[in-house]
């Protein structure tokens, strides 16, 4: 039998006014998040995540001012996320990935979350720019927002989250900064000295991969920029990055002859580079990329 979730009369929460970590996920729950707990004025830690949670999130919650986790991934909310709860200054981790949630992102997303270090926010329909404001959330470690259809040049503020480890964009309608040439995002992300993930596929990247993409992290070991509109040739720079574990290229508009250094990348496993314009011989050092 399905059990419903918290009635929404106030004084079931009037009985756990010390409660601070309220952790139900990973059940059959259903039924909505009932604005009376927003009276667990002591609450840090609550997270519903992959139930069968509906309706929409009370805006309500923007006032349990010590929250530090809210998880309610792989749920069934809808509506729009409230302006609030991005002035939950306390919070580390923020995920509502997987949801039915639509509608834009506060334009002053992150910018109130000094001490956010995770931010999930993948498989929904958000749509609208992407908020230059999370760059003000500079503890930012992991931030998640596939499979959206966000829209518009992709951030550069990105490049200042000096401790992103793993980022991903990919299935979004993204796009270069307008007049750019190269693909600027590249050269803004070399600011960013622990990035080890980097997912921007399938989305609507145009321009030529830039030199200073030899610049990335050395830390980088997925770098994933498929099925987009990049052109030009793959500069030489990119054997620089030697620690690579899987480079994806594949589905763009790249010309030209792969770079005879690409044997330098000794760590690679996994080289995509198919639907494009490449042409020529393979370079022997190819051969040398034995794991």
């Amino acid at each position: 039998m399905r059990k419903p979730f918290l009635r929404k009369h106030p004084t079931v929460s009037r009985h756990f006014v010390e409660l601070k970590l309220l952790s139900i996920g990973g059940n059959r729950l259903t039924g909505t998040i009932p604005v009376a707990l927003a009276n667990l004025t002591k609450l840090e830690w609550f997270s519903i995540g992959q139930s069968q949670i509906q309706g929409h999130i009370p805006p309500e919650l923007g006032s349990l001012t010590h929250l530090m986790v809210f998880n309610m991934q792989m749920n069934n909310l809808t509506g729009t996320l409230p302006e609030s709860l991005f002035n939950l200054s306390a919070l580390w981790d923020l995920s509502f990935t997987t949801n039915q949630l639509t509608g834009h992102l506060p334009k002053d997303a992150c910018r109130f979350l000094p001490n956010l270090e995770q931010l999930y926010m993948g498989a929904k329909n958000f749509d609208g720019p992407h908020p230059t404001s999370l760059s003000n959330a500079t503890r930012l470690q992991v931030l998640t927002a596939e499979r959206n259809k966000f829209s518009g040049p992709t951030s550069l503020e990105l490049g200042s989250l000096s401790q992103l480890t793993y980022l991903n964009l990919g299935k979004n309608m993204l796009t270069n900064v307008p007049g750019n040439l190269e693909l600027s995002i590249l050269t803004s992300f070399t600011r960013c000295r622990m990035l080890e993930e980097v997912y921007l596929s399938k989305n609507l990247l145009s321009g030529i991969l830039p030199t200073s993409v030899g610049n990335l992290t050395t830390t980088l070991s997925k770098f994933d920029l498929s099925s987009n509109q990049i052109e030009g040739t793959i500069p030489l720079a990119l054997a620089n990055l030697t620690k690579l574990i899987a480079l994806g290229l594949s589905s763009n508009k790249i010309k030209g002859h792969l770079p005879p250094n690409i044997g330098q990348m000794h760590t690679l496993q996994v080289l995509f580079l198919y639907d494009n314009a490449l042409e020529g011989p393979i370079p022997l050092s190819v051969y040398q990329l034995v794991r």
